[in-house]
């Protein structure tokens, strides 16, 4: 049972990993006048649709991946590129790209 809780943890750290990139890369994007304003709001709806997801789906079992996702969610609030990427990879030096090193 307890590979199976890491798995989930490694998966859900994977899935936030992926939409922290992805929004700061739409943002990245925004900011060089390559997508519209209302391009990026769909985005940053979307985006905070599968955090919000990805906090309940994570519940109490992952202190680290639950902040990760908060935030991610300030971030976006703020239009911060940076620090969604900065946690994008924080969350791949957590969980690798395939899972965890360990």
């Amino acid at each position: 049972m307890a590979g199976a809780a890491c798995a989930d943890e490694t998966a859900d750290r994977r899935s936030v990993r992926s939409v922290a990139a992805e929004a700061a890369e739409v943002l990245r994007l925004h900011e060089g006048g390559k997508i519209s304003g209302v391009y990026l709001d769909k985005m940053k709806q979307n985006a905070r649709e599968q955090l919000q997801s990805a906090d309940k789906s994570a519940g109490g079992r992952d202190p680290a991946l639950r902040r990760a996702i908060g935030e991610s969610m300030m971030a976006l609030d703020n239009n911060d590129a940076g620090a969604l990427r900065a946690i994008a990879d924080r969350l791949f030096a957590m969980a690798g790209p395939r899972g965890s090193a360990s």
